[in-house]
């Protein structure tokens, strides 16, 4: 694994990609030991098992519960979703969710490699950090009518076209991890150029990095397939380095959240950085 010590690494890296059929979604860790799973199947940060995530029993109870909530709580606070179709209102469930912290089986990618290297570097600093992106080969869409959700030969979409039709499903539905762009319900959302990976039932506790065709494999990916990863090192003595260069280009918790939260983590960022 590669190390990045500059934000002029990953820029670079970045612009070599001259291919325009492929396409990379980021996720930066602040921890490399921190495994891609949803947060609905991780174990307690201070749960004495060996194990980072729970059995496939245990996640199964905790999709059902977090379904129980989404139905019954969401709509005391406000989100009633007057769409008729089933399969929409369970995709904007779970959105809200991720977005206000319940545990889904949703993963956070971006399309902005920067904005995965800031969550890389954000916290956790007396340990190493990761970025990861994730190679895939998006269908080509012109149009609605284009679009067939049970096709095999696709792996991003929007939450409305993945749901639409008769042929459409919900979160619940997956036979395969899909990325999914979101509705622009918060700016945050729109700032973080964010995509959710939505993981299957039948694989809600196998690392993203195992359900991906290695790199090295023979096998020639298909339209819209997961090839590979592509992963980096971010040593913990350049997180700090790394969060002022970022900080100049304009990528910092003021613009990542874009809102009065994120304003108060930047300046007292910038205000404890005064010496």
């Amino acid at each position: 694994m590669k190390e990045i010590s500059s934000i002029d690494e990953i820029l670079k890296w970045n612009d070599s990609l001259t291919e325009e059929k492929w396409t990379y979604l980021y996720r930066g860790v602040s921890d490399i030991k921190h495994f891609l799973v949803p947060k609905i199947v991780r174990t307690k940060l201070n749960s004495k098992k060996n194990s980072k995530v729970v059995t496939e029993e245990i996640a199964s109870l905790r999709k059902e519960r977090m379904r129980e909530y989404l139905t019954i709580r969401l709509p005391a606070y406000g989100f009633e979703f007057s769409d008729s179709d089933r399969k929409l209102r369970l995709w904007k469930e779970l959105f809200i969710a991720q977005h206000y912290g319940v545990p889904t089986p949703l993963l956070d990618f971006s399309r902005n490699p920067l904005v995965g290297l800031f969550f890389a570097c954000i916290s956790n600093p007396q340990k190493d950090g990761a970025l990861h992106a994730v190679c895939i080969k998006p269908q080509i869409v012109e149009s609605k009518e284009d679009f067939k959700p049970k096709a095999k030969d696709y792996n991003i979409a929007s939450f409305d076209l993945i749901s639409s039709g008769e042929d459409g499903f919900s979160p619940y539905d997956l036979d395969r991890p899909l990325f999914i762009v979101p509705s622009q319900f918060d700016t945050r959302i729109l700032t973080q150029n964010s995509v959710f990976c939505c993981f299957p039932t039948q694989k809600l506790t196998t690392k993203l990095q195992d359900q991906l065709i290695p790199k090295s494999s023979s096998k020639k990916p298909q339209s819209g397939q997961m090839n590979h990863m592509v992963e980096w090192k971010i040593p913990k003595r350049k997180k700090e380095r790394l969060l002022i260069d970022l900080n100049r280009i304009g990528v910092n918790h003021a613009t990542i959240y874009n809102d009065i939260s994120g304003f108060g983590e930047f300046a007292t960022w910038k205000i404890q950085n005064i010496e």
